[in-house]
């Protein structure tokens, strides 16, 4: 076991990351795994165990919980009654009761009384300024939160460009607060295009707010509430969308330009035609007459308009980890159909700036693949070519070597970031498979208990960190799941190499042919080239070996079929027996030979190597 050294090692990545109660920020200034939150929520109701009169252990474990996918309305419900018995009429309820029923409340009012430094109540507040007209409160709190440090600068880059963009009056409907926030803030406080109207579709189900703006857009019309809507038209209620759909509609009779945000859900636009809809860069225009040109709006507002000195200088640090720096992305859109103009075209400079901007943009190879896909078939224009899995499966095949005629075995264990693409694509088509097939971080603490590992299980899947290490602690079920969901991804690829595929785990047979004979645990050069338990009669010592537990994926020397790690780093997944193969980080030299290792079940120390059958060239 290399238990102590596991200690002092994790220990040390301890003083790095914090394993201490935190406080929450808005997910907008930086978006967390629900690991995090989730173990956020232990540590400050742990401080609210300790001590129940603890207010910040209150607010910030409702917030862990509110940012967590893992708790629902009826947990929050009772979070804030329980904290309004353990601190009756403080902040943290009021806070918490306004997050749970309407902004326009008494709640809202108490919470700001009790702490009027919160940017959460400022955000509250000047939402029902906006909604009731009341323009002095709007510029306070607009102002408030631009001065602020709460506040993510890049949304006021997003705003300023999207603003600059819109005709004079225009108006501009937004869904979301990142895409709204930052515009509105700009409005008030720095008095940039203030003519134009930001309308928020989602509260256009505030009758107050939607009538607001049925008066300033629609004087001569009689307004059409909700209630008379849905009675009058016959509209079934569970369409929620119906209302809000009829009201864009509307408004886009008053002879003013109509504009939605380029993040605009597919159900609103619906509505309209969708050749009527021309984008013009951040946004969608309306324009049933077809007057506007795509290309020269693109073009006069990427190359004259649009401030992106933001994006090119890489601002946004990690696009990964803030979900306000997300709103970039809906630049990729606009900036593809300008590649494929400026490359059609013959302008090899504004190509070149265009897919520079893109790559910056967008790293995700699931996303830049459907585009490049999309650029080759829609216009023969040559695809940018990106790094990464899913662009094209000829991209993908370069990792695997030839075994038999028609076997092959990928060169390394499966990585964290290749089986958390199959994750993000089962999050968004199948919840339930999602949550069945994600890794369990806990086993690393349940696993070693006498070690200090809570920062790997927080961690470990899915910090950027560990992105090229092994992906563990997930079921023999999944790794099969994981191989079908590659071979539908090869299968459908039109420009595959190979006609029909299947990506399989290896029998034992199989894994045996391709892994060969362990090798010396020492080079000639006395270099290490396993990692493994190394404290044998020979008093080596458990890190010698340059691991203290897994490493990357591609460490140490290939075998003689270019395979990495087949012995050691982590015990591999055969689909023919329950065993694993080949031995892990935990496991001891003279045990690499033995014909099978621990279950397949679960494991820090249990992995798995994906092999590719050639069913049909």
């Amino acid at each position: 076991m290399k238990q102590i050294v596991i200690i002092l090692i994790v220990f040390s990545l301890n003083l790095v990351f914090g394993q201490k109660a935190m406080k929450i920020i808005s997910p907008a200034i930086k978006m967390e795994s629900d690991e995090w939150y989730n173990e956020q929520m232990k540590l400050w109701k742990a401080k609210i165990d300790a001590d129940p009169s603890n207010e910040e252990a209150w607010y910030n474990y409702f917030r862990a919980c509110n940012y967590s996918r893992s708790c629902g309305r009826d947990e929050l419900i009772e979070i804030a009654e329980d904290a309004n018995k353990a601190i009756p009429q403080s902040f943290s309820y009021y806070y918490m009761m306004n997050k749970l029923t309407s902004g326009n409340n008494s709640y809202l009012d108490s919470a700001y009384a009790k702490d009027p430094s919160n940017t959460d109540i400022w955000e509250g507040l000047l939402v029902r300024a906006i909604t009731n007209g009341d323009k002095a409160n709007e510029v306070l709190f607009a102002e408030k939160l631009f001065n602020s440090d709460e506040e993510d600068i890049s949304l006021y880059h997003w705003g300023y460009n999207i603003l600059s963009s819109l005709e004079q009056n225009a108006i501009l409907f937004t869904h979301g607060d990142n895409d709204t926030f930052g515009a509105w803030i700009l409005q008030a406080a720095k008095n940039i295009r203030s003519d134009a109207h930001v309308v928020n579709t989602s509260l256009l189900m505030d009758s107050t707010y939607c009538n607001k703006y049925w008066n300033l857009f629609l004087p001569n019309e009689k307004w059409v509430s909700i209630q008379n809507y849905y009675t009058d038209n016959k509209v079934d209620w569970d369409n929620g969308y119906a209302y809000t759909q009829f009201l864009m509609k509307k408004f886009a009779e008053s002879g003013r330009a109509i504009h939605m945000t380029v993040a605009t859900p597919e159900y609103y636009k619906s509505e309209f035609e969708e050749e009527d809809l021309i984008l013009t860069g951040l946004t969608f225009k309306y324009d049933p007459s077809h007057k506007t040109s795509s290309i020269a709006s693109l073009i006069k507002n990427f190359e004259s308009v649009y401030k992106l000195e933001y994006v090119e200088q890489r601002y946004f640090s990690n696009i990964w980890d803030n979900k306000a720096k997300n709103m970039a992305k809906t630049y990729l859109t606009g900036l593809i159909k300008l590649y494929v103009h400026y490359q059609q075209t013959g302008n090899t400079e504004k190509e070149a700036w265009a897919k520079h901007l893109i790559q910056i943009i967008e790293p995700n190879p699931i996303t830049l693949g459907i585009y490049g896909d999309f650029i080759e078939s829609e216009t023969g224009v040559k695809p940018i070519e990106f790094n990464g899995l899913w662009i094209k499966t000829k991209n993908y095949f370069k990792k695997f070597n030839q075994i038999e005629e028609d076997l092959y075995a990928s060169q390394t264990e499966e990585m964290n970031w290749e089986y958390r693409i199959f994750l993000d694509d089962l999050k968004e088509n199948n919840p339930q498979a999602y949550e069945k097939f994600r890794p369990d971080s806990t086993l690393f603490t349940k696993s070693y208990k006498e070690a200090f590992l809570e920062p790997m299980e927080r961690m470990y899947h899915w910090h950027p960190a560990y992105d090229e290490y092994p992906v563990v602690n997930i079921s023999k079920e999944a790794a099969t799941e994981y191989c079908k969901w590659l071979t539908s991804q090869w299968n459908n690829d039109p420009k595959r190499k190979f006609d029909k595929v299947e990506f399989i785990l290896p029998t034992e047979d199989q894994w045996e042919m391709a892994s060969g004979e362990p090798q010396q645990i020492q080079n000639a050069e006395g270099c290490y080239v396993i990692n493994g338990y190394l404290k044998d009669k020979d008093g080596r010592r458990y890190h010698e070996d340059g691991g203290f537990f897994m490493v990357k994926v591609d460490s140490y020397t290939p075998n003689s079929t270019g395979l990495y790690n087949t012995y050691g780093n982590v015990c591999e997944m055969i689909s023919d027996k329950s065993q694993t193969k080949g031995g892990g980080w935990d496991t001891e030299y003279n045990d690499f030979k033995k014909s099978s290792h621990f279950q397949s079940a679960p494991h820090p120390t249990v992995g798995f190597r994906v092999f590719m059958k050639v069913i049909q060239k």
